[in-house]
């Protein structure tokens, strides 16, 4: 079983976070929800009463953009670099370079570029031909090309 792993941009200064648990905080009097992500590497620590009971668990937790979050595909580009959900990447198909992102959907992660009706299952596409350029947030002029 693997690791699920998400990514958020930081609301506070924009910056990438990567960690395993996603937390939701909701306002009850205004519905508002509000996603924080703990960082990779982050400690949990425990807060106990004089009997010794846990009363509070304290854990660094960073508020991110919703929008934003997106899930590791559990696969790298051929330079080592983890895709996520929402990545863009410059892939080779029928002999032609094209640009195509990431998406999550019908259970499964998706190599979609409109234009060449090239939805494959991530698994399909030999890491080889897949090379993380941008992310949709980040850089969605790279997807103008072709979408």
């Amino acid at each position: 079983m693997r690791e699920t792993i998400y990514r958020g941009k930081r609301v506070d200064n924009g910056e990438w976070v990567i960690g395993k648990n996603i937390i939701c905080f909701k306002n009850s009097k205004t519905g508002e929800e509000r996603f924080h992500i703990m960082p990779s590497g982050s400690q949990i620590s425990a807060s106990e009463d004089v009997d010794g009971n846990v009363f509070a668990l304290l854990a660094p937790i960073l508020h991110v953009t919703t929008s934003t979050i997106g899930q590791s595909t559990g696969m790298t580009d051929m330079n080592g670099n983890e895709i996520f959900e929402g990545d863009i990447v410059k892939t080779s198909h029928g002999g032609s370079t094209y640009y195509a992102k990431i998406e999550w959907d019908d259970g499964s992660f998706w190599v979609t570029n409109h234009d060449i009706q090239m939805p494959s299952y991530i698994s399909e596409v030999s890491k080889t031909y897949l090379e993380v350029i941008g992310n949709i947030h980040d850089n969605p002029e790279l997807l103008e090309v072709t979408e």
